[in-house]
């Protein structure tokens, strides 16, 4: 399996070893490749020539600062990994200068990855995250599936990390079951909920529910937080008629968790 992490800051990098790790280890796979991306803005050149040498220092010193910070984070994880999980694993990293959206853009042509995982820390609301320039714009054109997970969430070391797929209809189970992402996890680890009165598939397990939408926010708000929540964007292109559906205010309304999203 191959994952990306797209790397903020260098906030709570001990936090975000560990639940990555953590997250690990509900992956089937033996052999696990992570590559750890992040991108920034150098600053602006200066043209006036005693300032243009002040510039060219921040600039370096800045630089050495984010190599310190991204290997920190690789060191991190592969430690993590060799000492808690029986799994092979390999993290490369990269530190690229200039716009975010198009050198992502730009690496995803060259790589191919089963999940990106990003971990927003500026804001600590999901909708706020959701609504974000870099996450909207993630969700809505990238074809790898998308794992939102805040900095500021916390790991439950009493649970097990689970997958819950909500599911609104057929095609929905259907998408997820055919996913290749969902065949890598291991499958007793996902369950499939749907939150009505009807029966969808065999495999989906029904929360009988006069108030579907209330019995969604029930739920989401007293799951532990190793409890990943899916939701299936069907439509690229209409990310805010998405995030506007009543189904999609209720998952996220008092969320806590991981949001995974392809």
């Amino acid at each position: 399996m191959r994952i990306l992490v797209s790397l903020e800051n260098n906030d709570h990098l001990d936090r975000l070893a560990y639940k990555l790790c953590s997250f690990l280890s509900i992956i089937k796979d033996p052999e696990i490749f992570i590559d750890i991306l992040h991108v920034y803005q150098p600053p602006k050149e200066a043209r006036v020539d005693d300032i243009k040498d002040i510039i060219s220092e921040i600039k370096a010193n800045e630089k050495k600062m984010r190599i310190k910070m991204i290997s920190e984070c690789e060191n991190k994880l592969e430690k993590f990994i060799q000492d808690h999980l029986d799994k092979t694993c390999l993290v490369n990293s990269y530190l690229l200068e200039g716009d975010y959206q198009d050198r992502l853009e730009k690496h995803l042509v060259f790589h191919s990855y089963n999940l990106l995982i990003l971990n927003p820390g500026k804001k600590n609301e999901f909708l706020q995250i959701l609504k974000g320039r870099n996450t909207h714009w993630a969700i809505d054109n990238l074809e790898v599936p998308v794992l939102i997970m805040p900095n500021y969430l916390e790991v439950d070391k009493k649970h097990d990390w689970e997958i819950t797929c909500f599911i609104d209809e057929l095609k929905t189970f259907q998408n997820i079951e055919r996913s290749d992402l969902f065949n890598k996890f291991s499958q007793e680890k996902i369950k499939f909920l749907h939150f009505g009165k009807h029966k969808i598939h065999d495999s989906v397990e029904i929360v009988h529910s006069a108030k579907p939408l209330e019995s969604i926010t029930q739920h989401t708000s007293c799951v532990h937080s190793n409890n990943v929540f899916v939701l299936n964007h069907k439509n690229r292109g209409n990310y805010l008629n998405f995030l506007d559906k009543s189904f999609t205010k209720n998952v996220i309304l008092s969320l806590h968790n991981p949001l995974l999203i392809f």
